[in-house]
């Protein structure tokens, strides 16, 4: 398997583009296919998350008919639509390490709080601390 590193960044520069082109529907779909190569990609998010949120743009005067309220209601609204789209690929892959493997003879991760195999395999074969979800 060729290393993950160069199609994350591809991916991630991609999103980062099509954010700056408020193509945010593209951006996200760049920003999942970065998190199927690296979890962190979920991290990627908050590009969306400023452009909408943290940002106000010019198109606002557009929109007279709607207070900046509702404009940001709405706008949280779509990060959270994006945010699902986003992270769909982490959650999948969680989903899947923890269907196969706690069944019978559970690892020590599939009690915890928040089951997240990610966590365990730095914590246990990588010695990384970090990322403890306990």
């Amino acid at each position: 398997m060729p290393y993950t590193e160069p199609f994350f960044a591809l991916f991630t520069f991609l999103g980062m583009l099509l954010v700056e082109r408020r193509r945010l529907l593209p951006a996200a779909a760049a920003f999942a296919a970065a998190t199927s190569f690296r979890a962190q990609g979920v991290r990627n998010l908050g590009f969306i998350v400023y452009a909408l949120v943290i940002v106000p743009r010019p198109f606002r005067v557009l929109v007279r008919h709607l207070d900046d309220a509702a404009l940001t209601r709405q706008n949280v609204v779509k990060s959270v639509m994006f945010g699902a789209i986003v992270a769909a690929p982490f959650v999948a892959s969680q989903s899947a390490g923890y269907h196969q493997f706690c069944g019978e003879g559970q690892r020590p991760w599939c009690g915890d709080r928040l089951p997240i195999i990610y966590s365990f395999v730095q914590e246990h074969y990588w010695c990384d601390r970090r990322s403890r979800s306990r």
